[in-house]
């Protein structure tokens, strides 16, 4: 699959992020949004996602992928397992656990907190909640995360939109990742079918 980009930073909230304790207690808001992601060579990446109740689609806008390998992505998280359908080969990989959370960033639910959906951060990991920033219009809480990564300390500032669980925008250095035109509500079922003809391959379990 050609994956939506999300920056590398980001997978520390995959590794602890499942689903944030209070997400599970409440009634998920169910939205859709385009994703646009700005990388360290000033390409743009244009996508688009779609949130359920526990699913989540994705795809890619403006992708060069030819017919044979053009996908997208679906993502049950209760049971998280993730499908990449590439209809042009009738063929679906899956892959199970943190394989399948692995690549979310931005797409994964996350509590108030970004680093402790789990109700701890690791140790390694310094978060610093920097206050009411609003990005498009939407109110959220702006947090600076400083992690080792690579041999060196990395800083990434999320926006963290506490109505929707949900990351609205990431900046590391010169990548960016951002949510816009989100409407809120009912995603159609049909969205997050998987084929049922369609050969399955398995990528991978914990």
């Amino acid at each position: 699959m050609k994956r939506v980009p999300s920056c590398s930073v980001l997978v520390l909230v995959a590794a602890m992020a499942t689903m944030p304790a209070d997400f599970a207690q409440q009634p998920a808001r169910e939205f859709s949004a385009d994703t646009v992601t700005h990388d360290s060579a000033g390409k743009v990446t244009r996508g688009k996602l779609y949130r359920g109740t526990s699913m989540i689609r994705m795809e890619s806008v403006d992708s060069q992928a030819g017919p044979d390998s053009a996908a997208f992505g679906i993502v049950d998280l209760a049971q998280q397992i993730s499908y990449t359908v590439i209809p042009g080969r009738k063929m679906i990989m899956v892959r199970h656990g943190k394989a399948a959370l692995g690549n979310l960033g931005i797409m994964l639910p996350v509590g108030d907190n970004p680093c402790a959906s789990q109700g701890v951060a690791p140790s390694d990991v310094t978060c610093k909640n920097l206050g009411s920033d609003p990005v498009n219009g939407r109110p959220t809480v702006k947090w600076q995360v400083t992690q080792p990564m690579g041999g060196q300390m990395v800083t990434a500032f999320l926006w963290v939109d506490s109505q929707l669980h949900a990351l609205i925008k990431e900046v590391v250095g010169p990548t960016s990742v951002e949510l816009q035109n989100i409407h809120e509500g009912p995603q159609p079922a049909n969205l997050f079918e998987i084929p049922a003809a369609y050969q399955r391959m398995e990528a991978g379990r914990r």
